[in-house]
């Protein structure tokens, strides 16, 4: 198990903090494409096939690789929180762009990239490498289809 449980705990107990509106918005897909609807799923898809696969490997011996993938866990969650909570304070009806918004279209997907990585390099497995990147490019359909809805 990885430091990705945390990112969990601590995903829940910040949508238990955002009111209604705030949560319709983080998941609104209004709009979007059967295309974009389909990589979106996929992205999922693959970030569990990913995290299955983590789970069954042990973890690395490499000292190095252990450290450099909790540091960019620590990195990432950080930066997550911080882009929902910049998320949390902007007004519903207006484009966010104060904090790492103002930096970035998109911090929390960056952000969970950045994460995605953690467990890859903790267990040693460029497969997990490879399902991040592959997560990483799905991803950014639904990003474009975030931002085809804004306009």
């Amino acid at each position: 198990m990885g430091l990705f449980h945390y990112f969990v705990a601590f995903f829940a107990i910040f949508l238990k903090t955002c009111s209604k509106d705030v949560i319709e918005r983080l998941y609104d897909s209004t709009g979007w494409t059967r295309k974009q609807k389909i990589f979106v799923k996929l992205a999922k898809l693959t970030s569990l096939i990913k995290t299955i696969l983590e789970f069954l490997t042990p973890l690395t011996e490499d000292r190095l690789a252990f450290i450099l993938g909790s540091l960019l866990f620590v990195f990432g969650l950080i930066g997550f929180l911080i882009a929902l909570s910049n998320f949390k304070k902007s007004p519903t009806n207006q484009p966010i762009t104060k904090g790492l918004y103002g930096i970035s279209r998109n911090p929390q997907i960056f952000m969970l990239g950045i994460m995605s990585y953690e467990m890859s390099f903790v267990i040693g497995s460029w497969i997990c490498v490879l399902l991040s990147t592959v997560g990483l490019i799905l991803n950014h359909y639904r990003i474009l289809a975030e931002e085809q809805r804004l306009e």
